[in-house]
Formats: structure tokens, C-alpha cells, sequence
């Protein structure tokens, strides 16, 4: 017989629309076999809390851990360039062990699962050691001759030495339409769609960046000649970047679209036809002081939209929690039942598969625990668990814990 174990708590949601009282999570071989009545029959209780399926975050810089926001908010040009020197005088070493920080940071923080761009490739050993789920997207950048070859090299030969597991993806993140030469793009795309990865890609972010897809004109033109880019193949030519990426193949069922700040009607039509995804940071569309997101917009029709936190250095923290507990605080008509099952059923299944994101029995036990700070009905759970003092107190992947309390997961 293999080793069971057990967890109880007052309430459990399941990551749809089912909340259950007093329950008791049967677990065997990482996923779970039961789920029943009775909390004192676990061996670990968990009292005044509330058991959900772990958070995902879809979209991380790992490795920009340590280069932490030092203002309360920036403009994004300025910030782009400051960025891209931070990077230069950074060691391999120091973005290896920040990764390793951040990681320990989200699990802390009840994540169970990320997406993770790597420009430099020092978050890779840090992701594959640590017992989160993962998609690895290796960030494509680049405009010249010389700099596209060794990245095609860098990418291909990270796909191979990384592989596919049980708890790890590969995918591809062309950084922007900008950041990337247009073979670079298509490089990726047709890439992507050969082996089946992920693409996730930073796209219609700023009011720059569509002023200078649409009219050739603005800030950001200077900014990329300093980085080397060849402009002229792309400014003005199309009526916004997601219509350009989607003329290369990288809009479509496979793709993250991350930000979508300032979509047009045009390009929301286009990315519900393609079936792609957008991926909301609040705390750092905040740093950045854009205009109001189109969260609401997008989900009305119908476009999947899951969460984010971006880096450290636009946004205080890695915890999906606080970016929920954020757009609750800023848009408190919008259920908590619904923002959780985006950050966890809808996420979880968009990325990495059907069977994930829920928590009935044969699925896997990934799953995190918030403490509530008061008594509360059933009916007010999730409610509570958004409240200011509500905090995570444990996380597990497959039926392991990783996080428990003041006991956090810690890597070799």
C-alpha cells in the first residue's frame, strides 16, 4: 500500500465553484484520492484556513530578483534603459542566486507554478532544481546578424540540455516586436509550432510602443538604436504590434500575451479569434502608471485572462496573492471567486493541461493553504481570504510540502 497522508481545514475551494466545510484531503503518489468530511481526522489541521489550488504565476523574471524597484514608479523608457545596464554589470553568479531567492519568495507566497523568462539563462538551474511546476521561456533577443546565429544556437541548445519532465516545460518569449528582429520572430514562431512551446511574449505594453508600430514616430526608436536595432522593416508599417505578430504566426492557442495594456478593438477581436491568453500584472502596470487595464473588457469577451507579477524590479513582491488582493482593492466588484479561479483553474489548465487547476480526487495535489484572519461564513471565504491581514501558510506539489508556516522549501 503506498504512503497516504492528509491535510484538514474549515473550507475548501475547489478552484470553480464549490466551497466545502470541514474537510479532509486524502493524498497518495502526488495526487489526491479523497476529499471528505472531517478535518480532525488529518494528521496536519490547519485552523481558520482556507485550502485552494496553488497560484500560478504566468509571468516571472526570476533573475531579476536582486535588482529589487527602488521608486515608487518609473517611466518605462527610462526604466528599459536603466534595466539593460543593471543586466550588464550583473554576474551570472549573483542573477543565479537571486533566481534562487525569487523562487523561494513565490513559494512562500503560495505559488505552486510559473512561467519564467530567462534572458541570460541564469534562472534555468535554479527553476529545474526547485520542486515548483515550470514553463522555462527562453527569451529571444537580438537584431544583427551576429546576434541572431548565437541566439538560435543559445535556444536550441537550451531545449535540448533542458528537455521535458512531469514538472518542467519549455518555451519561447520573444521578448517583444521590438526587441527581436523580424527573422528572430519568425524564428520563434515556427519554432514554437514545430515542437508545441508555449510563446510568451510582451506585447502592446506602452503608448511608445504603439506609436511606433503605428506612425514610425516617439520615444522608443532612440532607445532601440542605443540597443542596435534595425528599425525600418517594422516602424509604421502595421496598425498595431499585436497585428504585427500575428502577420509573423505569434498570436494564436499556444501564446501568452503579456501586459496588453492598450489593445485596440481591432486587436481584441484578433486575439479572441486566435484563441490566445493575456497576462495581467497589476502591481506592475501600477509601477508604470498606465491607464486602467482592460481586464474587464477582455474577460467580456471571453478571452482568457490570468496573473502575473512581473519582476522584483517593478513590483514589491512575487505573490500572486498581493496582486489579487491589489485588483480586489481597485476593483472590489469583482468576485473573489472569480480572481482566484483565474489565478489558479483557469492558469493552471491553460498552461499546463486539463487536468491541473482543480482540486478533486485523481487530480494532482498541488495546492497552497491563506490563513483568514476572522471567523467567517462560507459564503464569505474567499471574500476574507482577500482581505488585508489574510496570509499564505502552506504550499504543496504533488502532495510534497514545500511550505509550511515558518518551515519554507529550501533548495540544494
Amino acid at each position: 500500500m503506498k504512503d497516504e497522508s492528509t491535510i484538514g481545514a474549515d473550507y475548501l475551494f475547489d478552484g470553480d465553484s464549490c466551497i466545502l466545510e470541514d474537510v479532509c484531503i486524502t493524498m497518495t503518489d502526488g495526487k489526491i484520492k479523497h476529499i471528505g468530511k472531517g478535518k480532525r481526522k488529518a494528521k496536519i489541521v490547519l485552523e481558520s484556513a482556507v485550502i485552494l489550488p496553488g497560484l500560478v504565476n504566468a509571468h516571472t523574471h526570476f533573475e531579476l530578483s536582486g535588482l529589487r524597484a527602488q521608486e515608487e514608479s518609473a517611466d518605462f523608457v527610462e526604466w528599459l534603459y536603466r534595466m539593460r545596464l543593471k543586466i550588464d554589470k550583473t554576474s551570472l553568479e549573483d542573477l543565479s542566486r537571486a533566481s534562487r531567492e525569487g523562487i523561494r519568495e513565490a513559494i512562500r507566497s503560495g505559488t505552486t507554478a510559473v512561467v519564467e523568462h530567462t534572458n541570460t539563462g541564469a534562472s534555468i538551474e535554479p527553476i529545474t532544481d526547485s520542486p515548483v511546476r515550470s514553463v522555462i521561456a527562453l527569451e529571444v533577443v537580438g537584431y544583427d546578424s551576429s546576434q541572431i546565429e548565437k541566439k538560435k544556437e543559445w535556444i536550441l541548445s537550451n531545449i535540448k540540455r533542458i528537455g521535458k519532465t512531469e514538472m518542467r516545460r519549455i518555451g519561447l518569449a520573444p521578448h517583444s516586436a521590438y526587441r527581436a528582429s523580424t527573422e528572430l520572430l519568425r524564428f520563434s514562431a515556427e519554432l514554437a509550432k514545430r515542437n508545441d512551446l508555449l510563446i510568451s511574449i510582451h506585447t502592446s505594453e506602452t503608448l511608445e510602443e504603439v506609436e511606433f508600430f503605428k506612425k514610425g514616430t516617439g520615444r522608443l526608436p532612440a532607445l532601440l538604436k542605443q540597443f542596435g536595432a534595425s528599425l525600418d522593416s517594422i516602424k509604421g508599417n502595421f496598425k498595431t504590434p499585436i497585428e504585427f505578430l500575428d502577420s509573423l504566426g505569434l498570436v494564436n492557442n499556444r501564446s501568452l500575451l503579456i501586459h496588453c495594456n492598450y489593445p485596440e478593438k481591432s486587436d481584441i477581436s484578433l486575439i479572441k479569434s486566435r484563441g490566445a491568453a493575456v497576462v495581467y500584472c497589476p502591481r506592475s502596470h501600477s509601477f508604470f502608471k498606465h491607464f486602467t487595464h482592460p481586464f474587464e473588457i477582455l474577460l467580456e469577451h471571453k478571452i482568457p485572462v490570468v496573473f502575473g507579477t512581473d519582476s522584483l524590479a517593478s513590483t514589491p513582491s512575487l505573490s500572486i496573492l498581493d496582486e489579487l488582493k491589489f485588483v480586489k482593492k481597485n476593483r472590489p466588484y469583482i468576485s473573489a471567486q472569480r480572481l482566484f479561479s483565474l489565478a489558479t483553474k483557469t492558469a493552471a489548465q491553460l498552461i499546463f493541461g486539463k487536468e491541473f487547476g482543480i482540486l478533486k480526487e485523481n487530480a494532482p495535489a498541488d495546492f497552497c493553504a491563506i490563513k483568514l484572519p476572522e471567523k467567517c461564513r462560507s459564503d464569505n471565504v474567499l471574500e476574507t481570504a482577500l482581505s488585508n491581514e489574510s496570509e499564505v501558510v502552506l504550499t504543496a506539489v504533488s502532495a510534497k510540502i514545500l511550505f509550511f508556516y515558518n518551515s519554507p522549501y529550501r533548495s540544494a
